[in-house]
């Protein structure tokens, strides 16, 4: 657990305001998006290597370099709408990490 999610716990309700709200939702979103399309990519390769065997292309540095530079590109993109005003952060199943008032 993060402090801020301890501290929010302890009060019941977001203490520190409309903005920081939307940001440590944002990060959450954001490293969790990052996570798990990075996730997906390395299923992809493992996928190719284990159905193709030895004859699979292997995976170049700069086909890796451009995975993960994608995978942060599309990610922001994602992510930083609500930011200007297209729907918006909701709160998660534990109600404690983010709660937005409107």
């Amino acid at each position: 657990m993060t402090p801020p999610l301890l501290v929010n716990a302890y009060w019941g309700t977001w203490i520190l305001g409309a903005f920081f709200c939307e940001v440590y939702a944002f990060l959450g979103s954001f490293f969790g998006c990052v996570s798990i399309w990075s996730m997906v990519f390395i299923t992809a390769d493992r996928y190719n290597v284990i159905v193709k065997g030895v004859s699979a292309e292997p995976l170049t540095s700069g086909g890796a370099m451009m995975r993960i530079a994608g995978t942060w590109l599309f990610t922001l993109a994602w992510c930083l709408p609500p930011f200007f005003g297209w729907n918006r952060y909701v709160p998660e199943g534990n109600m404690l990490a983010v709660v937005l008032t409107t």
